[in-house]
């Protein structure tokens, strides 16, 4: 190749050439063995070519790499147990991709490579991609299902942090009925340099919002930090920068426990109706659901799998040592099932036994009088 120093290469495709790439990209493809190591490539656009393990800027130190790629690649993903889709697999041809698209092992690695070619090759004509097979493991959208949420969510009314903004700035009536109309003109109202001043001034007289307090109660505990009291929405704003700048692992941290927190309202929720089904089974009175909440935390959730009857005398032993008071006194019930009986059976059995009595009475009623 020639003397002079390169960072980018152009590769050989049955298309024609293709690039140019920057070298550290080239290197990692081969590494990951998207790309054959005997890949044509030359630092000029019409060659001379050269396989890319001839030259050492891209080979040397190759093999090590793709290594480290083993020993930490992530196994446990689902999505690393996935195929690529056809869908995937023509969006990456499309992208014109030189490689041998089978070459790629799974749908996580197909999707990461998918990603750097439209980032390389952007067109804003390009539609976003869309795939029916997109990986259900992902919590997140295709991003074509994305574009939907996201137009979904800019049709929707606007929100009170956004009302506050424009009310603040164009009073009550300020007519915007969507988030996507809102967002566009809160921008403009905020790049002007003369509202800055005066925002600034009424954020500094308000109460922080109960998104800001939450999330940076959270915070404080976890950096063993205390909040200012009063806090105020600018001194939130500014604490939540601040942190971030200093602790960025926060940020994920947040959504994780977030979603955490989510799981386990929707766990006491379900469990709460279970605990008042089987609480006469455990002469129990009416529990509480902030006693249901703080006994989860003791014992914690229902396992996967495991069955209710185990799980309730798990949660009702406990509850009986920390609130004896609540058992005292209440009739116990027996159960020959699992599961607990619905209420009321013996009154069923009550009343179809009158009427049938009153049946019977009536026939031989009618029978006398025939007489």
């Amino acid at each position: 190749m020639s003397g002079k120093k390169t960072s980018r290469f152009w590769l050989k495709a049955d298309s024609g050439p293709w690039g140019p790439l920057d070298w550290k990209l080239l290197r990692e493809w081969v590494a990951l063995k998207w790309l054959p190591p005997e890949t044509e490539v030359a630092d000029e656009k019409d060659g001379p070519w050269y396989q890319a393990q001839s030259i050492d800027k891209l080979w040397k130190g190759t093999q090590v790499i793709a290594k480290r790629i083993e020993e930490f690649e992530i196994v446990d993903l689902e999505s690393e147990k996935v195929p690529l889709s056809p869908a995937l697999r023509q969006r990456i041809i499309e992208l014109g991709w030189p490689g041998n698209v089978e070459l790629l092992r799974n749908y996580y690695w197909g999707n990461k490579l998918r990603e750097k070619l439209e980032s390389l090759f952007a067109d804003s004509s390009r539609s976003p991609f869309d795939d029916p097979e997109w990986p259900k493991c992902w919590s997140w959208p295709s991003p074509a299902g994305a574009l939907c949420q996201e137009q979904v969510r800019l049709n929707e009314p606007p929100s009170p942090a956004q009302n506050e903004v424009l009310t603040f700035f164009l009073g009550a009536s300020h007519g915007l009925t969507t988030k996507g109309n809102a967002s566009e003109t809160i921008e403009k109202l905020l790049d002007d340099p003369e509202n800055n001043t005066p925002w600034e001034d009424h954020k500094s007289k308000i109460p922080a919002t109960e998104k800001q307090r939450d999330r940076l109660k959270w915070w404080a505990h976890k950096l063993g930090r205390s909040l200012p009291s009063p806090l105020m929405k600018a001194q939130a704003s500014q604490l939540i920068d601040q942190w971030l700048e200093e602790h960025p692992e926060l940020e994920s941290d947040w959504y994780e426990f977030k979603d955490q927190r989510e799981d386990f309202e929707m766990d006491v929720s379900v469990i709460v109706d279970d605990v008042d089904e089987w609480r006469e089974f455990h002469g129990c009175k009416r529990v509480s659901e902030k006693k249901v909440k703080n006994l989860l935390k003791a014992i914690g959730s229902r396992g996967t799998g495991e069955p209710i009857d185990q799980f309730m005398n798990r949660f009702f032993a406990e509850l009986r040592r920390q609130d004896p008071l609540l058992f005292s006194g209440h009739h116990v019930r027996t159960r020959s099932t699992s599961s607990p009986r619905p209420n009321g059976g013996c009154l069923v059995l009550c009343i179809s036994f009158l009427l049938l009595l009153g049946l019977v009475l009536g026939a031989l009623a009618s029978q006398s009088v025939s007489k």
